[in-house]
């Protein structure tokens, strides 16, 4: 098992030895904000998430009875 042990090469020690490679800059329009997604679109999320914390905050008040609504 262990015989041709030394004879065989690992490709992990090329890897090591290659030079780093420079990184490419990338032109502002190739550029994704977070999650890929547009600043439109990031801001639309953040509304809607907004709009339902604020629908299930008014729920748990109503249903916990610190606030009643007006009938």
């Amino acid at each position: 098992m262990f015989d041709d042990l030394r004879d065989n090469d690992s490709p992990f020690l090329d890897e090591e030895q290659k030079p780093p490679q420079p990184r490419q800059r990338r032109s502002p329009k190739s550029e994704v904000g977070f999650l890929g997604m547009t600043a439109a679109q990031r801001f639309v999320l953040s509304l809607l998430i907004f709009f339902m914390v604020c629908a299930c905050g008014a729920f748990v008040l109503i249903l916990s009875g610190k606030v009643s609504l007006p009938f």
